[in-house]
């Protein structure tokens, strides 16, 4: 049987911690089978000491960052799997067994566990629920719920196994960017298989501040457009060419008061023009609200709330993978910082 190295990143997760190492020592694995590294971002709280209280090591990552942290996790492992997941995870007691067992494949160099999402009860956090609800049950009798292969966009870190030797082999962890999820998902994905299994189910609890939740869209969405300038690929094209629209009308506002030189009625008709696209997709967000029965869950405001919150959301993922598509530190002007590691 393998031995595993679990990383848990952390910053200032005293309310978290304890929940999430209790349920990672209560797993149906060998105890003596593997270990856990808590790689701490210098936390001001009492993160360091809860855990300290657990059979865990814990190392300081002086970079903060998510993806230092899974680098130094990578240098520190003594498994030859590491498992990632992060502070707010409960994973279930079977998890573990389910992702290790694909590894008796040797083409099989990562595989993603299932996800429950548990959302907290702010406003933010229930239209996400409402969504997240939506979405799960329209598409689970399609889902495939035995394990299969999957691609680099179903990446995520939290809940996931990865071989070291081929972290080692593609240069770990890319440390330029905040969300390195789908980078290190498609490197992987042109030397190994990357496999599904809805069994090893995690419980992630999101309950972010809307402030937080806004820079969150913001910086994944920089890592959309890094990708693309790497290697071409986009993660959503659904969501690059609404992203385009909306900054062309953005644009669009912002140079129309230049008509006013040629003609007052130019201008307003020009303007007037622009406008419709925003109206309709404010009403498009007004419709999908009534599908996915916001007013039920949090009432009128949801529903009145969520075609403006959706637009705001879209304008930062604009914003955000325009810099990604214009960031110098790509492949191509020179190589990503931070990913060498040594075994």
């Amino acid at each position: 049987m393998s031995f595993v190295s679990i990383v848990i990143p952390t910053r200032n997760e005293e309310k978290n911690i304890e929940t999430c190492l209790r349920s990672i020592l209560n797993l149906d694995f060998p105890q003596e089978r593997y270990e856990i590294l808590v790689i701490d971002g210098k936390s001001t709280d009492r993160t360091v000491e809860i855990a300290s209280k657990y059979p865990v090591r814990i190392i300081e990552n002086p970079k903060y960052k998510i993806g230092p942290a899974h680098n130094i996790g990578v240098k520190e492992a003594k498994g030859d799997i590491i498992a990632f997941t992060d502070a707010d995870v409960r994973v279930d007691v079977h998890w573990l067994t389910f992702l290790v067992e694909h590894f008796t494949n040797p083409d099989v160099g990562c595989v993603i566990g299932g996800q429950a999402c548990v959302f907290g009860d702010k406003f933010i956090s229930q239209i996400r629920a409402a969504f997240h609800d939506y979405y799960n049950a329209k598409v689970s009798n399609a889902l495939n719920r035995e394990p299969h292969k999957v691609t680099w966009r179903s990446m995520s870190t939290y809940g996931t196994a990865i071989r070291k030797d081929a972290l080692i082999k593609i240069g770990g962890f890319d440390e330029s960017i905040d969300y390195p999820d789908k980078d290190i998902g498609y490197r992987l994905s042109q030397d190994y298989q990357i496999i599904k299994d809805r069994r090893a189910v995690i419980r992630h609890y999101l309950n972010k501040p809307f402030k937080k939740y806004c820079k969150q869209i913001y910086r994944t969405s920089i890592t959309e457009g890094t990708l693309y300038r790497r290697y071409g690929v986009f993660l959503n094209k659904k969501s690059i060419i609404i992203s385009l629209l909306v900054l062309t009308l953005l644009f669009g506002y912002l140079f129309s008061p230049i008509l006013l030189f040629a003609s007052v009625i130019s201008s307003i008709r020009a303007f007037g023009l622009l406008f419709l696209p925003i109206i309709g997709l404010i009403g498009y967000y007004f419709i999908k609200g009534l599908k996915i029965k916001i007013k039920q869950r949090i009432g009128i405001k949801g529903l009145l709330v969520l075609p403006f919150v959706s637009l705001l959301f879209i304008i930062l993922k604009s914003f955000g993978m325009i810099r990604g598509l214009i960031r110098l530190d790509v492949k191509g002007i020179y190589p990503p910082r931070g990913i060498k590691i040594e075994s």
